[in-house]
């Protein structure tokens, strides 16, 4: 596991945590590994004022998915949608 990866407290899979490039202040959690049939693409940008390199997530949808899937680009799966813990605690409510 790399440094940015940590475990998810429900399931304890292990996750990342990204910024979201598309709303401010927002996370995308997704799961470590990339998926073959993962939404969300990794934006690594470098932080002008710390010059150092800051993860953003961006999911994607339609022709963006189209296309980073044809020029197969590495993507991920966002967690909520492969968390088994939050499932079982959900069928347990």
């Amino acid at each position: 596991m790399s440094v940015n990866a940590t475990k998810c407290k429900t399931c304890g899979q292990p996750i990342r945590w990204w910024r979201s490039s598309v709303r401010e202040g927002g996370w995308l959690c997704v799961d470590y590994s990339p998926d073959d049939a993962g939404t969300v693409k990794r934006v690594p940008t470098l932080d002008p004022a710390t010059r150092k390199r800051v993860m953003y997530g961006r999911a994607l949808t339609g022709t963006d998915l189209a296309a980073a899937l044809a020029d197969g680009e590495l993507l991920f799966t966002l967690h909520s949608r492969t968390c088994h813990g939050k499932k079982a605690h959900s069928a347990e409510q």
